[in-house]
């Protein structure tokens, strides 16, 4: 009965994904990391040469720096909505969505509907004065770039109130050689009688998915692993697998 249960609730799994259309989502949120890229002026960031090293494997690289602030906030917010608006992929996941719902209606209607908040908002934040608003600390965007203008990986930096937080995620290749690191880190002020919670913040400061392969006619074989602190929760192989995005099966 148990086993039945959970092909129904995989079928229907299987059945939302179809209807929501992941790969239109994902497009979504591709085009809208560009279109907020996009309103980054020449002004708004730094360069430097870093040399990334992951697992052994190390590749120049041109680091982009961009700090974070109320003008890019606004910029960035008009030209995202202004998109969304006006998006066929966002209009294919919100119908399915509908559909999914179960809820009467046309679509259309109510898809110009939201295209008409969509407008509103633009209009609001374009009157809307933030020389004022206090971010509360400093946030910046990392990118690093190769030699091609290919990016290589993506980070931010986050320092607010004593708190002080980083993400990074690079995918290098060098040679027959490809190395990943993903990884978040998090430095806070100790909390008094925080008991256990304490323990359990104190081990996930810093977590992150780490591995290094090798390349062989197109097929990728290597060793990857889940840490959480300074304990590995669990480690993966891979042998002779296509394509860029690996399936691994834990040893």
């Amino acid at each position: 009965a148990e086993l039945e249960e959970f092909k129904q609730s995989a079928d229907e799994i299987k059945k939302t994904l179809e209807k929501v259309d992941i790969e239109a989502a994902a497009n979504v949120l591709i085009r809208v990391i560009e279109v907020a890229m996009e309103q980054i002026d020449e002004n708004d960031y730094e360069t430097k040469d870093e040399k990334l090293t992951v697992e052994g494997v190390s590749v120049n690289a041109t680091k982009v720096v961009i700090k974070i602030d109320e003008k890019i906030i606004k910029k960035a917010a008009i030209a995202v909505l202004e998109e969304l608006g006006d998006n066929a992929d966002l209009k294919k996941v919100m119908q399915g969505m509908f559909e999914l719902s179960g809820e009467e209606g046309n679509f259309d209607e109510i898809w110009d509907e939201m295209k008409g908040n969509f407008d509103e908002a633009v209009d609001m934040l374009k009157e809307v004065d933030l020389s004022e608003m206090n971010i509360g600390g400093d946030i910046n965007i990392n990118l690093w770039v190769d030699g091609k203008g290919e990016i290589m990986g993506f980070g931010a930096e986050v320092k607010v109130e004593g708190v002080k937080a980083e993400y990074r995620a690079v995918s290098l290749v060098k040679g027959s050689d490809e190395a990943i690191d993903v990884s978040f880190k998090i430095d806070a002020p100790e909390m008094e009688d925080a008991g256990e919670a304490a323990a359990v913040m104190g081990m996930l400061n810093e977590f992150g998915f780490s591995g290094k392969g090798t390349r062989t006619d197109g097929k990728l074989t290597g060793n990857y692993a889940i840490k959480a602190g300074d304990k590995t929760f669990l480690e993966f192989a891979c042998e002779n697998v296509s394509g860029r995005h690996s399936y691994y099966q834990a040893r």
